[in-house]
């Protein structure tokens, strides 16, 4: 017997002409994982919230149709949003909209006070979740401190102490290190075992692919594009293409070896990919590729930090200690570590927002310390990992036209607001020029906060978990975007999770420990190097590890490595 079925569920914002859900009719079975997908904007987070009882109870809206979570019917009659609440969980997108409370104890214990919960087994659930998520160091910790991953963390384990039998997660590890989503997807793992309903929404899949039953996919407008298991899901390239999700390296693979001939079957795992590979290609190591040296080798320095130390006040250790490293015009270098391991600390001092306390940070030649950072603005632009706390006008064109209000050039201005028009343009956020900014998705967000930022034309621009948020079609804009900027000779700084983006378009990798800056090499050389990034606890990507283990060599995508192996095998 289901535990979730929806029948005819439409669902419509207040003030809104078109429904976000249209017309969804699905089973969830208990003590499975669903994994939801589905473009930018196709309703999956609308979903999940009516899933928790938060749609209509909360927002309003026009509803018909039925939907049974658990034992409760919702109808547009009654929600029964309060007896929802008591059987499902949600883990938000964005975790500081669920950061109640000063410190990490006291946001989990929040919910398990509202529902009267004995102190003794608050304290009981607090400790088992804590144990369960390695986060014991974090429990006094202000989640004001929090590293973006560790605040999505500390989310996560306040929904998880309510022990529900149904949990939904939008995006959970977004913001978490590779480290981080192997401990998320254990702990799903675990409480799929013990009869937990799972419904996850996420925009890559290589993290928790292994633990899928079932794939929905809502297509733009809300309609239900497919429902099936994962395997069914994968076999079709354009499928998972329309989907709006990244495909998982694997998967890629195999899809780029049947263009050459072969026909495996998505792999779900690392070791099928390997034995499929070996039983079935002859592969012998080759020489490999030689990698040109660019021109932004002989580039001038733009960026220079020099022995860079900084403590957050009350902090008993340099959140950087001693960090040194150097950016040219027209290079991208990409930063790599776990949570908390100083990378957006370090990215605030290249705009002035933090100040050395020791060392020196120089752009173009001149001291940050120096310098306000409304001066900096107009040499670095700055995004953060939540573009929330970057928009505030009331539309786009406002926000769009914000920054450019501080210059006395009419005619630069006039310039300058058409260059970020046309980006707007090019990345299909002109309809929503009269919009909110906070109307937008999240990856829409993300790519309107990147196109403020570059509105006063900084020389470098730096970004914090760029991705977030963002489909596969999001991601490829801004992949469009940053080579553009490059081409220009713009300087970009990225501080990113996602692996795969780096290792396909940085010319640098610097790797962050513990406050410490441990590695900095350019990138082709560093992911030779499996069993270091063994010690990172960063996990390479499986065509990189692949390519290592059977070619000799890394390769930087999935694309080439399957050339090289029907190279190698012919």
């Amino acid at each position: 017997m289901s535990i979730i079925k929806a029948e005819h569920l439409t669902y419509s914002y207040p003030r809104s002409t078109k429904p976000t859900l249209d017309n969804l009719s699905f089973e969830i079975q208990p003590s499975t994982v669903t994994a939801l997908l589905g473009c930018s904007g196709a309703g999956k987070s609308t979903l999940l919230l009516t899933l928790a009882g938060i749609i209509p109870e909360f927002y309003g809206g026009s509803w018909s149709g039925s939907l049974k979570v658990g034992d409760v019917v919702v109808s547009a009659e009654d929600s029964h949003a309060a007896d929802v609440i008591q059987q499902v969980a949600i883990v938000l997108q964005v975790p500081d909209t669920q950061l109640i409370g000063f410190r990490v104890e006291e946001t989990i214990a929040f919910a398990l006070e509202n529902q009267g919960i004995p102190p003794a087994q608050i304290r009981h659930r607090i400790q088992q979740v804590l144990d369960e998520l390695n986060i014991a160091h974090l429990r006094y910790r202000l989640t004001s401190t929090l590293s973006g991953g560790q605040k999505q963390v500390c989310v996560l384990a306040a929904m998880l102490a309510l022990d529900t039998p149904i949990i939904v997660l939008d995006e959970p590890t977004a913001a978490l290190d590779p480290a981080g989503k192997a401990l998320v997807s254990r702990v799903l793992e675990r409480l799929k075992q013990l009869g937990k309903t799972l419904v996850i929404s996420d925009q890559t899949l290589d993290w928790f692919q292994h633990l899928i039953d079932y794939v929905l996919v809502l297509a733009p407008g809300g309609k239900l594009q497919f429902s099936g298991d994962l395997k069914s899901f994968l076999k079709e390239p354009e499928r998972v293409c329309l989907s709006g999700v990244s495909t998982p390296s694997l998967t890629e693979i195999a899809y780029e070896l049947r263009q050459h001939g072969c026909q495996p079957d998505p792999w779900l795992t690392l070791e099928e990919a390997r034995t499929w590979l070996k039983e079935n290609l002859t592969i012998s190591q080759l020489s490999p590729p030689v990698r040109k040296l660019s021109e932004i080798d002989s580039a001038k320095y733009i960026v220079e930090c020099v022995e860079v130390t900084y403590t957050y006040p009350n902090a008993n250790v340099p959140a950087i200690n001693d960090v040194s490293f150097e950016a040219r015009s027209g290079q991208l270098i990409g930063i790599i570590g776990q949570n908390g391991s100083g990378k957006s600390t370090a990215i605030r001092h290249l705009n002035g927002l933090l100040k050395p306390q020791k060392g020196r940070v120089l752009i173009a030649g001149r001291s940050v310390a120096e310098m306000t950072v409304a001066q900096m603005a107009r040499w670095v632009g700055i995004v953060f990992q939540n573009p929330d706390l970057m928009l505030f006008n009331e539309t786009v064109e406002q926000e769009i036209g914000f920054s450019l209000n501080s210059t006395q050039d009419i005619h630069w201005r006039q310039k300058r607001k058409s260059y970020l028009l046309g980006l707007l343009e090019q990345f299909g956020l002109t309809p929503h020029l009269s919009r909110s900014p906070l109307a937008l998705s999240v990856g829409e967000k993300q790519l309107l906060a990147i196109l403020c930022a570059l509105a006063l034309d900084p020389e470098v621009l730096v970004l914090d978990e760029p991705t977030f948020g963002m489909d596969r079609f999001g991601r490829e804009q801004l992949i469009r975007l940053l080579k553009q900027l490059l081409q220009e000779g713009k300087t970009i700084i990225c501080v990113s999770h996602d692996l795969s983006l780096l290792i396909e378009n940085a010319d640098d990798l610097i790797v962050f420990k513990d406050g410490r800056l441990v590695c900095c090499q350019p990138t082709h050389e560093l992911i030779r190097e499996t069993k270091q990034f063994e010690g990172f606890q960063i996990p390479l990507p499986a065509h990189v590890q692949l390519s290592n283990e059977l070619l000799g060599f890394p390769c930087l995508t999935p694309s080439e490595f399957a050339q090289h192996l029907v190279i190698c095998s012919s």
